[in-house]
């Protein structure tokens, strides 16, 4: 059996899935491709919505591994991302595979800039789902992830079709298959 996000997000009220809010490794494009192209036959990459902020959660680094995990906090504290305006709800259970059982997919309520000002939007987000005391109490850094962690990272990192994420020189992300 596939180990994959617990599910505790609202049902939809029709086909086409909620954005997600993504605050981690999954904002940078060929991390999310490869988890994308690794199920789907025909992938396209969704509209990204930033800046997006949500409310009553901080970021923290899981320690010994170079992505985040969010927390519920303060109503002062927030945490700052993209929403992914996913198309299928394929799509939707590959981030499940992806994410794994140490993460919760709750529905949430995001702030979304707009060039007119700020918005609501209901989205659903990947919430930490095991110990507090696994994370390393440090704001995680999605600029140093970029920079020193990321390349090195999708070498070894499975995704949900279990072949390394592979980030090539010129930002294509391909896999040992391919």
């Amino acid at each position: 059996m596939t180990d994959r996000a617990v599910v505790a997000s609202r049902p939809l009220d029709g086909d086409t899935p909620r954005p997600v809010f993504l605050y981690g490794s999954l904002m940078a494009d060929p991390v999310y491709d490869s988890v994308m192209r690794a199920g789907l036959t025909s992938y396209e990459r969704p509209r990204k919505v930033a800046p997006a902020r949500l409310a009553g959660f901080r970021r923290f680094g899981v320690t010994g591994a170079p992505y985040p995990a969010i927390v519920a906090a303060g109503p002062d504290d927030s945490v700052e991302g993209v929403l992914s305006f996913v198309r299928t709800a394929a799509e939707v259970e590959l981030l499940d595979v992806f994410e794994t059982s140490m993460y919760r997919r709750e529905t949430v309520e995001t702030t979304v800039a707009e060039s007119w000002g700020m918005r609501t939007v209901e989205a659903d987000v990947f919430v930490w789902n095991k110990d507090p005391a696994l994370l390393d109490g440090k704001p995680w850094d999605f600029d140093n992830f970029l920079a020193h962690r990321m390349a090195e990272w999708m070498q070894v990192e499975t995704g949900s079709g279990g072949q390394p994420l592979v980030a090539t020189a010129d930002g294509v992300v391909a896999s040992e298959a391919s």
